[in-house]
């Protein structure tokens, strides 16, 4: 069973290059992604993925808002941050 993996990045850039890397680990899958704080809170709770890749900054919100309500959920991924 392959872990899956939602990214979360207001860059398209950054989303493509993140997918690009990940996809290459023979046991992980990316299963979605989102530019968006409602967009991604909406598909992680939907999908609910092992690992969230999440940015900190978005434009019309935060990744700190993200990381709140998906840490609400059971059971809760793993959510690894980042910025640029």
């Amino acid at each position: 069973m392959k872990t899956s993996v939602f990214i979360v990045d207001d860059s398209q850039v950054v989303r493509d290059l993140l997918t690009n890397v990940i996809s290459r680990l023979s046991n992980v899958e990316v299963v979605g992604r989102a530019a968006e704080v409602s967009e991604a809170i909406a598909a992680i709770r939907r999908l609910k993925p092992a690992i969230v890749v999440l940015d900190i900054s978005m434009p019309g919100g935060s990744g700190h808002e993200v990381l709140e309500a998906t840490k609400r959920e059971q059971p809760a991924p793993i959510v690894m941050m980042l910025t640029n």
